[in-house]
């Protein structure tokens, strides 16, 4: 690893903003070439540095996850909402603990997404999600009052159609209605 200790001693010559881009290229590179280990080095270091910079932790999450690396993804947006937290990057970790069923977690994070911002396009697919883990949970009123305020939602102006489609998925009104009558 001299490659390593040769620009993390360079990098600490340079200001912090100077390290924060020298460490995004160094580990951008090491993801085009797919190589988790030296990734995951250079993101070590960026740690010991202190890179106070929620973005890469954000870059870092989502090239970890990426990678099938989730354990170093969880700890990379807990280090971005650490920094920043926003409720993007809430809903992102929800939906890594959804897909590692680890649903309490989950709902954590989307609740904390939802009470961050309302509004913001990730409201409707943490509804959605959030009455998934309940169900997984087997919490049925939880996750009907969630269908239900999904079904709020999408009847506002904006969704005329009552539909609202995501990451190719799409969620409706009658989809919805649907969800709450086998819950």
């Amino acid at each position: 690893m001299d490659w390593l200790a040769k620009h993390v001693e360079e990098i600490k010559l340079g200001t912090e903003i100077d390290k924060f881009t020298e460490m995004e290229k160094l580990f951008s590179d090491a993801i085009k070439e797919n190589n988790l280990e030296k990734a995951l080095g250079i993101y070590e270091n960026a740690n010991k540095a202190c890179i106070k910079s929620f973005e890469f932790h954000e870059v870092a999450a989502s090239a970890f996850k990426q990678l099938n690396d989730r354990k170093t993804a969880l700890k990379a947006y807990g280090k971005a909402i650490a920094l920043e937290p926003e409720s993007g990057n809430y809903f992102l970790r929800g939906s890594l603990y959804q897909r590692l069923k680890q649903y309490e977690n989950a709902n954590c994070d989307y609740e904390q997404c939802l009470a961050l911002d309302k509004e913001n396009i990730y409201s409707a697919i943490c509804l959605r999600y959030g009455a998934y883990c309940d169900a997984k949970l087997k919490d049925k009123r939880a996750a009907l009052a969630k269908l239900k305020e999904l079904q709020q939602y999408l009847s506002k102006k904006e969704y005329e159609d009552g539909r609202f489609s995501y990451c190719g998925g799409k969620v409706s009104i009658p989809i919805i209605e649907k969800m709450i009558t086998e819950i």
